[in-house]
This record gives structure tokens, sequence and C-alpha cells, in this order.
């Protein structure tokens, strides 16, 4: 009995052992798998298992909804009638107007014309569109051109009044003014600018308040207190004090600074300034030289100052050229100069010369004459 069910292998029947099922077999022991079963709502054979109203299709698969493709709510799967809802004359299933030209949520049948802008004077609260026809009290008026406000009661309003001086003898009288303000008038010998009524040197102070003096701070005489310049400043020499003393002497010799003269005071060097006053830097001829940078020695004039001289061969093909050689001598030694014993092919170029020789007489040292 391999599936321990109590029916021994031997006598097993396989088969669909669900009882709801189309193919139950009820005899079977052993369930293969085979079981089928009808459709929700409809027996083995496919019939209806619920129709209550007769008309083919089966309950479970009617559908309630509005019919009338004129509705709000028309349902195009339904397949038995229910509740139609129907939009408001002039409007569409959303609740927005048919027609509404000015877009204003009223539909243009409904319309209401007059003045919808309740601060005007015919404001109309029926109005739902504005036909232009407000009309507006004047600014601080009423509807009935009376003042808003009027608080001294002078029949002009508030907003019109003007505060000012009502004085024509003031410089700040004002010709609208409607209540009194403050005046200002101008001060003595003044008109209202400010400027002189009497000045006639045009130096803007008036004539009765000119004082006469030297008015240029730089002068030696200048008066604070003057006014009007008679023309009789004086003034001190350039460089120098109203007392003619030095304004500036910084080494204190007696030359004020503006007249002293930087230079060599030295008469050997090269820059000496004889009309110098104060020390300054001296250019010196280099040893040997004079300012023009001449050799004050030079026996052979070949622009080598004979102290500078450097004496050595001056032939390169000599075995001791001196290149730094400024004045030739007659100890050049040539190759041939040495005995033949002396030389060797020390460079194994095949053949004995300069190279060879001052190979060995760098390395090797020689007894050669």
């Amino acid at each position: 009995d391999a599936d321990q069910d109590g029916v021994c292998d031997g006598f097993e029947v396989v088969g669909c052992t669900t009882p709801s099922a189309c193919n139950f077999l009820s005899n079977a022991t052993e369930n293969d798998g085979s079981c089928t079963f009808a459709d929700a709502g409809y027996d083995c054979d496919g019939n209806c298992l619920l129709d209550l109203d007769n008309d083919g299709e089966c309950d479970l698969n009617q559908t309630v909804g509005c019919l009338d493709t004129a509705a709000c709510n028309f349902d195009v799967t339904a397949t038995n009638a229910g509740y139609c809802d129907f939009a408001d004359a002039g409007y569409d299933c959303a609740g927005v107007c048919l027609n509404d030209e000015d877009q204003d949520g009223v539909c243009d049948e409904f319309e209401v014309g007059g003045c919808t802008d309740n601060t005007a004077c015919n404001f109309s609260n029926a109005a739902t569109d504005d036909d232009g026809s407000c009309s507006y009290a004047d600014a601080g008026y009423d509807c009935a051109g009376n003042c808003l406000v009027d608080s001294d009661d002078d029949g002009t309003c508030d907003q019109d009044e003007v505060s000012g001086c009502q004085n024509a003898m003031a410089c700040n009288y004002d010709a609208n003014a409607t209540d009194a303000g403050y005046c200002d008038f101008a001060d003595s010998g003044y008109d209202c600018a400010g400027a002189c009524l009497n000045d006639e040197d045009n130096d803007g102070v008036c004539d009765e308040f000119e004082i006469a003096g030297c008015t240029d701070n730089t002068a030696c005489n200048f008066s604070n207190a003057a006014t009007d310049d008679d023309g009789s400043c004086s003034y001190a020499d350039a460089g120098y004090d109203c007392a003619g003393n030095c304004l500036v002497d910084s080494d204190g010799d007696g030359t004020c600074d503006q007249d002293e003269v930087t230079g060599c005071q030295d008469a050997m060097a090269c820059n000496y300034d004889s009309s110098a006053t104060d020390a300054g830097y001296c250019d010196y001829a280099d040893s040997g030289y004079d300012c023009a940078g001449v050799c004050l020695n030079d026996a052979d004039n070949d622009g080598v100052c004979d102290a500078d001289e450097v004496y050595g061969c001056d032939d390169s093909e000599a075995i001791n050229f001196q290149p730094l050689s400024t004045e030739s001598t007659d100890n050049c030694l040539y190759p041939e100069d040495f005995e033949p014993d002396c030389m060797f092919d020390t460079t194994g170029d095949g053949y004995v010369g300069t190279a060879d020789l001052l190979d060995f007489l760098g390395n090797l040292g020689s007894t050669c004459p």
C-alpha cells in the first residue's frame, strides 16, 4: 500500500475523486489529476444555473445600468435598464455651460447685463455680465457729490485743502493755499533766493557787509575777515617763508632743499660735479684704466692692458696650445720635437700622433727631452 490509504496497490482505481467535478468517478480510489469543472454560473452541460428574467443571459453575466445614450451615465456594457442621469438645461454633464462666450461661468442664456463693480454708484447685485455702464463718484466725494470729509466746514473737502503761506510778502507765499501755514521771509539785505539786494562786485557779499583787505590765504598779509580784496596782498619768495627763512633745509647747510644740487664732490671721480651742494654717487675708473675705459699702460697697443696680458703658445697645432693667450711666446712644442722611442700608439688607431703623445705624457710620464 504505497500511499498508505488503506487500499492495496493491486485494487486501486485511478480517476477523478472530487465530487464537484464534472467527471467525478465514485469508485475511484486514486486521484489522477484529471478532474474538470463547469464554468461559474453554468452546469456541466453549459446550461445557466440562474436566469430569473428568462432572457437567455445568465444572471451572473447581467449588468444593470443606464441604456439611454443621451444620459450622462449611459453604460454601453449594461444589459438590464437602470437609473439614468441627465444634465441640467444649458449645461453639459460636467456642469459646464454649453454656451458661455465670456467664460465667466454663467451661461449666455442666463446672463444679466449691468454694472458688476460694487464700488460704483450704479452697482447692480443682480448683474452677472458687466456692460460697461458703471459710474463712479469723484475722489473724496460720495455719489451725490457731497464731500466725504470737510473737517473745518469751509466748503473745501479735506483732500482738496492746500496748507500754505497766505502772506503775499513771504518767500513761500502760495496763492492756492486754503488753510494758513508757515511763512518764510528773506533775511535783511537779501532776496528770497539768498542773493544780495545790493552786490556791486557780484562776490556774494552784500555791499553793506563788505570788509576790505587781502583775501588770498597764500599771501603773507592775508586777512581772514576780508571779503573785498583791495590789492594789498604781498607774498614770500618761492621756497621761503614770509620772514625770509628756508621752508625746508633738511641738512641745515644754509641752502634750501629746492636749491640743493646732489652730485659727486670728489675731484678724482669720473663724474665730479663742481656745482654739487650735497654729496652724491661717485664713479671711478677701473684699476689700470682711465674714465673712458682705455688702458693706462698698453705697450703693444693690442687693447689688453700690460698687467692683464696672458703669455703662452697661440698655435692650435702645438701640443701646449694656450687658448687664453693674449701674447704669443716662442715655446710651442710639436710631436716631431720628441724622440721616436717616446712615441707609442696608445690610442690604438694605427699610427702615432699628437693624441698618443699627450696620452703618454699625461698618464705614463716621460724621460724624453
